[in-house]
Order: structure tokens, then sequence, then C-alpha cells
């Protein structure tokens, strides 16, 4: 960003006026003008903006967010800001000629080296139809430039631009390499030797144009990531809107961007060469010549020599001798001229096209029925039959050079195409099934039919009542994803809507290696787990006074994160707490514990735990782009969707207790999931872990051939290793995933402390009078309420509760609880709602006897037995039986789980099997297959 210094010297340089600098001022010192929304197909997010040091908002992630791509690595651009305050007066007239007047609120304000402007980004779709609507907003130029008048005019009084952005402008090429280079060009890369660079470089001075896939598999001691790095910081040159860095074989690499050019100009110059050996200029007056860069026309063409005339009536003749070599070397090409070989070859083609496969096999029939007849001698005289398709093959061949496509069959051709029902019967037909059965009454065919024909008799008894099969089509043809929403809501409708795959050169919707793309969602576990005896006896309840042990079961969410690549899963939590802020923070956790890295760019939901200022200063923190779904679009996180599915299909519906039998609406008692329950949150949690990190990790995935583990393995080693991008799991990593307070700094009390959620905390820190009354940074543990952190002396110092016995363990969701129950009391009784520490703390030495805060306390301690397991490692709480080999499946291999017999006799513990073959055929087994 710039200084104020380096702000005041541009301010001169642009001779802006004080107004102007007060206007652009604003823009710099407020923050956006509102927060984006995501439309209702839009992906909306939050980009890490290194020039600008925060965040970036954008609506849209292949419009706005490809602009923004483009602005970051733009080196004449200074600084941008999204949504900029004050925004921009528009003054237009609509097209029905009423004038307008709006405050419209641009996209984008960008500070250049030359100037400043204003910027629109929007699709190029929208744009047409923008254009055709408000002509007088959006309109093109005689270049074919997008422009917006009244905003042009609105930056004009300012001495500033304003400029309309199309997303026909991407170079999908740069944006995809800058994804892959993103984590050499965002932080500090390690240092290469020198000789090592030097070997890269005199490989590739050597052979130059040589292939990214060949220098990286070339013996100069460079790794992945040093090639990369070099790219990153130009000691190479690869030219990144080209080729993309993902298709090595594709990508050429030079070592500096003047011998690229002139490769590149060597390449071209070179003379063509027609496939098919013709010349494909036609040498007629008239015809148009592109003669090194400037156009001439054929005036005369005579014996020996050929007149050529410019615009401005210059003539040259050139021996036609001379004028072949030209041609054939390349140096002159025909402007619009189309080769008539060109015409009949796409006539042909489009014939074929329309050809059914059937209608292919009868023309080779009748091929072989006439080929006997073909030669200038017949063996005998041809039928009728025969005789009229030997005709029509001479006379395609004469036409199309193709004597095939004269035998094609033209069935779809036959027959009477004319409707038999008028167009004004159609047009009413079409309105009468709008205005009655594409309704929110949901009225079936039959029923608005009858009501149709006593209509239709009563307004037109003159013409011709169609038949009910004509209505039942006429509403059919209707049907899609309008009628849906018509009749049962836009939400309905979705799943009508069309999938629009994308056919242009966008990025990679996977991305193009591992930790590039990750997906996180939740969703309810279909299973109903019971308290684990752990938690009962700290409970102090008994299993054998419990009347009705279901009463305790309840159902515990499941957050997963996915690696889009390779399809493999970062993490998984289980909870019983609804997603949340924590969920979010513990996922996170979790990744890092398992892989010391954290993604790229995160997909997740408009969920608000997403939301959050702690996710989201976490991702800032780490430089992680945030991309939010559309609402109700599941077809945008389809990939953790279906793994839903796959984790439903082979694990949970194996298990006791599930429930998908609640989707029948006969279920009895006698099978009711809660009355069946058996399993617990910790022993669920590691058994799934199991099979998510070593099962599913191991099986081939359908979409990729291969398995999660094989992809993510391969993937690393094309993609680089980034080891500079590692995270290191430790106290000071945990403290950034705790949340604050708000606000998030609190004041030293002498003696007390600090205070949050009114609780006190201490550290003997705090004796230092230096400390005294400062406001310092803290933070506290949501699933640990005893213990807290503080920023001081520049270090995180852990503080302890003054009741920390009785804290110690206890969740926020507790506390909160607790504190609204507390409050309730003392305001029956007319007392001062305001709770201490001490009233809290005794309030929860007694929760055992209030049923609501008793349930809470034994998900809570449940859920703290699952982040001791992923603490500590499963290795170290997983109970494996001694007889079985601690072996990798692999892919030739079946895969089998099975609960051992004992499950029914002990409900806390269920033991696993992870075995190659099975003998026991009665056993209940899991057969892997993949994405759901």
């Amino acid at each position: 960003m710039l200084t104020d210094s380096d702000l005041r010297i541009w301010y001169h340089q642009q001779g802006l006026n004080p107004e102007v600098q007060q206007r652009i001022d604003a823009i710099r010192h407020n923050p956006p003008a509102r927060a984006v929304q995501g439309g209702r197909k839009n992906v909306s997010g939050r980009y890490p903006s290194k020039k600008m040091g925060v965040t970036i908002q954008f609506e849209s992630h292949r419009v706005e967010l490809a602009r923004i791509i483009q602005l970051e690595f733009d080196d004449e651009v200074l600084e941008y800001y999204d949504q900029p305050h004050g925004g921009v007066e528009l003054i237009y007239k609509a097209r029905s000629g009423r004038p307008c007047r709006v405050v419209s609120t641009p996209d984008l304000f960008v500070i250049r080296a030359n100037g400043a402007s204003w910027e629109e980004c929007k699709p190029e779709a929208e744009l047409e139809k923008l254009a055709q609507t408000q002509p007088n907003r959006y309109c093109r130029d005689e270049d074919g430039v997008w422009r917006c008048p009244p905003g042009e005019e609105y930056a004009a009084r300012f001495g500033l631009t304003f400029r309309v952005w199309s997303d026909v402008e991407v170079s999908w090429e740069f944006q995809d390499n800058i994804a892959w280079l993103d984590d050499y060009l965002r932080f500090d890369s390690p240092v290469i030797e020198p000789t090592t660079v030097a070997a890269v470089q005199n490989l590739v001075e050597e052979r130059r144009g040589l292939s990214l896939a060949d220098l990286l598999g070339a013996d100069t001691g460079a790794t992945p990531d040093d090639i990369y790095i070099l790219i990153a910081t130009r000691q190479i040159y690869v030219d990144l809107y080209s080729g993309k860095l993902s298709n090595h074989h594709a990508v050429k690499v030079f070592l500096n961007e003047t011998i690229a050019l002139a490769y590149v100009q060597a390449q071209l110059i070179q003379a063509p060469t027609s496939p098919d050996g013709f010349q494909r200029i036609q040498i007629s007056i008239g015809v148009r010549l592109n003669w090194d860069g400037e156009v001439w026309e054929i005036s005369n063409t005579g014996t020996n020599k050929t007149s050529l005339q410019q615009a401005d009536g210059q003539m040259v003749s050139l021996n036609n001798e001379q004028l072949d070599a030209l041609i054939d070397r390349g140096e002159i090409t025909a402007v619009d001229q189309v080769s008539h070989h060109d015409e009949l070859q796409a006539a042909v083609n489009d014939l074929l096209r329309q050809a059914s496969p059937k209608a292919m096999e009868d023309a080779y029939e009748r091929y072989q029925a006439i080929q006997p007849y073909l030669g200038e001698s017949a063996p005998i005289c041809p039928t009728r039959t025969v005789k009229r398709w030997r005709d029509r093959y001479r006379a395609a061949e004469r036409k199309y050079g193709n004597g095939l496509v004269g035998l094609v069959p033209n069935r779809r051709l036959q027959g009477n195409r004319v409707p038999k029902i008028s167009a004004e019967v159609l047009a009413y037909m079409d309105s009468y099934i709008q205005k009655h059965y594409e309704t929110i009454k949901q009225r079936n065919a039959h029923s608005v039919f009858k009501t149709f024909k006593a209509d239709f008799a009563e307004e037109h008894p003159d013409w011709v009542l169609p038949c009910r099969a004509s209505f039942y089509n006429a509403v059919k043809r209707r049907s899609g994803a309008e009628q849906t929403r018509s009749r049962q809501g836009k939400r309905a409708a979705i799943q009508k809507e069309l999938m629009y795959w994308e056919l242009t050169r966008t990025t990679p919707q996977h991305g193009s290696r591992p930790f590039e793309i990750v997906h996180i969602d939740h969703t309810p576990m279909d299973i109903e787990l019971l308290s684990s005896l752990e938690s009962l006896s700290l409970c102090n309840i008994s299993v054998d006074k419990l009347s009705k042990p279901q009463e305790l079961a309840n159902q515990a969410w499941l957050t997963l994160m996915i690696d889009a690549y390779s399809r493999r899963i970062l993490a998984a939590y289980v909870t019983y707490e609804s997603p949340s802020y924590r969920t979010c923070m513990m996922v996170m956790r979790i990744c890092v514990s398992r892989f010391k890295r954290l993604p790229q760019t995160i997909v997740v939901d408009n969920g608000s735990e997403f939301h959050s200022i702690y996710f989201n200063n976490l991702a800032a923190f780490y430089q992680i782009t945030l991309k939010y779904r559309p609402p109700a679009f599941a077809r945008f996180g389809t990939l953790v969707e279906r793994m839903f599915g796959t984790n439903n299909q082979e694990f949970l519906y194996n298990l006791q207790g599930n429930t998908q039998g609640r989707k029948n609406r006969q279920t009895t008692k006698t099978v009711d999931p809660k009355r069946n329950a058996l399993w617990n949150l910790p022993d669920l949690y590691k058994f799934l872990c199991t099979w998510l990190y070593e099962v599913y990790d191991q099986e081939k995935h359908p979409a990729l051939d291969q398995s999660p583990c094989d992809a993510y393995t391969s993937g690393l080693a094309i993609g680089g290793q980034r080891e500079h991008r590692r995270i290191e799991y430790n106290e000071n990593f945990k403290i950034l995933t705790l949340a604050a307070p708000k606000p998030d700094t609190r004041k030293i009390q002498p003696t007390r402390g600090i205070k949050i959620f009114n609780i006190w905390y201490w550290n003997d820190i705090f004796r230092d009078p230096m400390l005294e009354k400062q406001k310092i940074e803290v933070r506290y543990d949501p699933f640990n309420i005893g213990i807290a952190y503080a920023y001081a002396r520049n270090q995180w110092v852990k503080c302890t509760s003054g009741y920390f016995s009785v804290l110690n363990g206890r969740t926020e969701k507790e506390v909160q609880l607790a504190s609204e129950e507390v409050k309730k009391r003392k305001k029956q009784i007319g007392k001062n709602t305001e709770i201490s520490d001490r009233e809290l703390a005794q309030f929860l030495k007694d929760i055992d006897k209030h049923e609501v805060l008793l349930k809470q306390r034994l998900k809570a301690l449940d859920n703290q037995t699952v982040l001791r397991v992923i603490e500590g490692g499963l290795s170290e709480t997983l109970p494996i039986p001694h007889d079985t080999q601690e072996t990798q499946p692999h892919d030739s291999e079946e895969v089998r789980l099975y609960v051992l017999p004992d499950i029914e006799q002990n409900h806390s513990q269920i033991l696993p099997t992870v075995e190659r073959y099975l003998e026991d055929e009665a056993e209940e087994e899991f057969e892997i297959y993949g994405e759901y």
C-alpha cells in the first residue's frame, strides 16, 4: 500500500485538486460500503490480498475474483478497494425515456501509477442483457468495448475514469498459474543453492523451448519446489498467459522473456505446410491478401504477372513464380477467403452429423449394394432401386466430393410435419396451462383438462378441441424448472435447473493439486448415541439405576474437511454441539495436527459459523481464500455431500442404532433407534477415524481410478511439497484457534487479574506494576472455560480461574446455560442479575440436580473425550485386537470391517477388526465402493 508521502507524490503527479483528494481519501480510509452477498448462483467470498494487507470481498469467483487476482499481480496497480465508499451517481434515461438517477456502488476502485478509476465487473452474458434493457447505461462502442456513459460522466467530474470489465477479458491460463504459484508468490520461499540455480539455467539455455515436464525430470539436483520458486522469482521464464503449469508437457521454459519472444517469432515465420498439398488461396480478381501486415487486393491476373493494389491506390506487380513462393512460405495469406474444399467438407460433416446410427448403417448397406455397378461395365442391369441409389451416390459425389452422403436416408424429413393443431389453439392451451396448472394449488393434469374442455367449448365453439393426449403433451412440453417453480417454489425448482458444464477454459473445478481447494461441511449423523460409562460415572450416575437409558440417547454432528483434488479426508470431527465457530476451529486444528498444512482455498456454505469473526480471522492470518456456496444449491457442494452419503452407506448404516429405519412410517417401538442405541460418542469417533483415515483412504475411488492416498501422494510429487507452508501444531497455533471475547482486550486489575464472562483469571505475571491497569489481548478456550490466555510482555501466558477445580473441563456452552439459570433464579427473587464467578461455581457444583444442565454435562464430557483422542492421536486410544496385523490395505485386496460378537455384552467397549479376508460369512461386512 502507499504511504502518506507516496500518496502525496502521486496526487501531485496526477494534478488532482483537494476535492478529488478528499474523495479518494474517503475511499481509502472507510470500510467497504456494503458486505457482499452471493447471488442465487454466484460463489462469493473473501480474498486475502498481500498487496493491500486486508481481505477483499468478491461476489463472483468467476468474475470479480478473477479481476482481483489480475489487479493483485499487476505491477502498475498501486492499490485497489472493494465496494468503494460513497458510490457513484448515475444519471441517464431509461429505455422508456423516463429520467433515472441512482447511486450505484461499483465493484472496485483502482489506483494505478497513471491514474485511478472505478470498475464494474460483470459477465459478458449479463452485459448483453443489460444493453437491451438499459441501453443508455451499458453499451458497446465501435471497437466492441463495453462502456457505461453515465459512470464515465460522473468520473470525469473528478478527473478520473470509469471502466466496465467483462469476464471475456479473463486469461484462465494466468488464473490457474497464479493459483499454482500462490504459495511461492505470497510467502517467503527457501533459498536455493547457487549451484542448483546454475544447473537449471544452463539446461534451459542449452535446450531452448524445453518443456516443464522434461525440466522436472532432468538431473539438475532441483526439486519441483525449486523449479517453481525459480519461475515465481523470474530466474527462469514461463509465459503464464500461454499455458497451464499443471499441464507440464505443454509448457515451454526459457531463460528470460526476450529469448521466449524470439523463439515464438521463429516458430511463426516458418513456412506452413498444407496437409493435403493443395494451394488454399484462390488467385482471382477481388481476392484480398495479407502481405507483411498490409491488406492488398488482386486487381489483375495475367499469364506471367499478377497485380496487387492497396486501399490508397498503391500498386505492385509480381511474377507469378514470386507470388507462389511468397504464398508457399506463408508470407502472403488470405484475409477473408474460405476455400471451396473447406466449404464442401463442412457441408459433408454437417450432413453426417445429422444422420442417426441406423441411417449410417442403411447408407453402408446401400453402398455395398451399388458397389458392383459403379464401374464402367456393370455385370448385370441393376434394379430400379439400386439404380436410384447409384444415381444419388454419383450426384453427391459431384456436388460434395463424397458419394456416401447421398445414400443416407432422410427419414427425419419424411411424413406430414405440419402441426394438426392450429397456432391459436396451441397458444390458448399454453395460456390455460399457465393459469390453471402452474399454480401453488398443484392441481393434476386430469382435473385441469376437465375444466379446460368446458372453458374451451364456451369461449371458442368454432375451434377444434384438442384431445386429452395433446393436452398432456402440452403440459409435459412446458415441464422444467419454471413449471416446478410456479407449482412448488424455487427450492424445488433447483433440482430441475439445467446443469451448465464449464465448456470454456476456466480454472479446474477441483483444483490442480492437493491443498489447493478443500470443502468443509456438517451433517447430523444418522445414528443414536448413548452416554459413555466414563461420563456417567463422572456425573455420579449408575447404569443400574437408569430405568430408561434411551432417554439419554442423542444424535451427534459430523464435520468433514475434504481435499477436492484427491478426495482425501483431511479432518473429521464429531460432537454433540450443533455447528458453530468451535466446530470450524476444531477441523482446522485436526488438519494442522495431521498434515502440518492449511489449504489455499476453503469452500463452505453460508452457515453463520463460517461467517464468524474467529473463522474469518484465522483464514486471513494464514492467507486463505474463503468461498461461499450459493444458498440451497447443493450442486456446488456435491463432492462433500457424496462423501456424507458414502459414510452413511458404508459405515453408519452397518451399526446398531442407525436411524435409516425412521424413514419407514411403519417402524415399531421394538426397532426404534433410541431403544436400540448401543454406541457412545468417543467409541464411534475412534472407529469413524479408522474408517475414514485408513480404509476409505486406501480404496480405489471411481472418479480418480486410484485411491485418495495415492492421488494425494502423486499430486504432491508433481505440485511440490511446499514445505515453507508448514505449520507447527504447538501452543501458539492452538491460541490462534481460540475465541476472543467482545471486545478482545481486558484491563488488568491489581490482585484480581482479567475478567472474561464474569470469571476472573490470574497469572503471576500480572504482579508486574508496569502492567497494572494496562489493556491486553485475551483469548479463552471454549472447550475448557477454566483457563484463558493473555498477551503480556510480548508473549501469550496461560491464566487460570480462581475456581479452577470447578470450572476445569467445563465448556462455554455449559457455562452459558448455567449463567442463564442463575440469572433466572435471581430475577425471580428480585435480586441484581449480575453473576459473580463464586455464584457460578457454586451452581455448577450442584449441576446433577438440574436435568437440563446434567444432559449438557454428559454431552460435554463425551466431547472432551473426543478432544483427548484428537490431541493424543488414534494410536494411543484405539483398542486394536492382538491378532490383527498392523498392515495397510491395498487396492487389490478387499478390505472388510466387522463388529465382534461380544458387542452386545459391553455397551461401552466395541472393538473393530480390519482383515484382508473373512472366513466367517455370517458377520456383517462393509464393501467399499468410494464415491456414493
